[in-house]
């Protein structure tokens, strides 16, 4: 069994859960893309429409407050989150 393998045996399940209730944010508007990526820690400038990428919005000491995933659409974009953190993110944005 390669290195590889054995990382993401012991990675992978730790992330991944089928227990988890999603929310989904939406946020449109001329500035979104500006005003995520001013709130986020990925670079969202290189998503193309129908993509995404994971994301972290954290506080001015650099906790992280929230992961989410953060997809774009043509005419805007989604937040993908944990159910139990939804109502904070979207009273934090």
């Amino acid at each position: 069994m390669s290195v590889q393998e054995l990382k993401a045996k012991r990675y992978v399940p730790a992330l991944i859960s089928t227990k988890v209730e999603w929310a989904v944010l939406r946020l449109d508007g001329e500035d979104t893309q500006r005003f995520l990526q001013g709130q986020t820690t990925n670079d969202l400038s290189g998503v193309v429409e129908q993509s995404g990428v994971m994301n972290a919005r954290i506080d001015r000491s650099g906790k992280i407050q929230s992961i989410f995933y953060t997809l774009r659409t043509s005419d805007c974009w989604y937040l993908v989150i944990d159910k139990s953190f939804a109502d904070s993110l979207q009273n934090e944005l």
